[in-house]
């Protein structure tokens, strides 16, 4: 009985030596704030990303029930959650031609209020070093919500602002609200 005791307790210590000095051997994970977790997606037939932490959720738009306006990158409102979001098309808010395919994914961004960014095709969740995002010279001009794109090792590319969007439909709502009492 004695035997089999002391063999279970070397067993043991020795997994557990294993175990600690395997803990110095693996590689340290990477330090918060120090990398960055992305969605890869597909814009006008281009690579992009949206940081994950810019967005309030990311749901399938089931319908989206169009109404009239004179903004051409406003799809119309979807039910979501039991609320109504206001749905965007983010490719034509970026620029892009209107797609042909239809744009099932919306980022949702906002608490309060929020709005729905609708894209047509959602490639991954990617987490990058932040060494790996590079921004962009002034080209696009300062104001521009794609300025950061992702170095050239990853499967994507420009980074989206979808905060500095979202702040922009704001201001674009509120010079409307002003035009209308004027």
């Amino acid at each position: 009985m004695t035997a089999f005791a002391d063999d279970s307790y070397e067993a043991r210590a020795a997994r557990l030596r294993r175990e600690f000095d395997g803990a110095f051997a693996a590689a340290l994970p990477p330090a918060a704030g120090l990398t960055e977790d992305l969605l890869a997606i597909r814009l006008g037939g281009a690579p992009h990303a949206i940081r994950l932490r810019e967005l309030t959720g990311l749901v399938v738009a089931h319908n989206i029930v169009q109404i009239p306006s004179r903004a051409p990158d406003l799809l119309g409102v979807a039910s979501v959650r039991g609320g109504v979001v206001t749905v965007f098309s983010l490719e034509r808010l970026l620029g892009f031609p209107a797609s042909q395919v239809a744009s099932p994914w919306l980022a949702l961004v906002g608490t309060r209020e929020p709005v729905g960014l609708a894209f047509p095709l959602l490639l991954q969740f990617v987490r990058v070093s932040r060494e790996e995002i590079l921004r962009e010279d002034e080209t696009l001009g300062k104001d521009h919500p794609a300025r950061e794109y992702v170095s050239a090792g990853s499967q994507f590319g420009r980074i989206v602002d979808v905060q500095a969007i979202r702040k922009s439909l704001d201001t674009r709502a509120s010079n409307a609200d002003a035009e209308k009492g004027r």
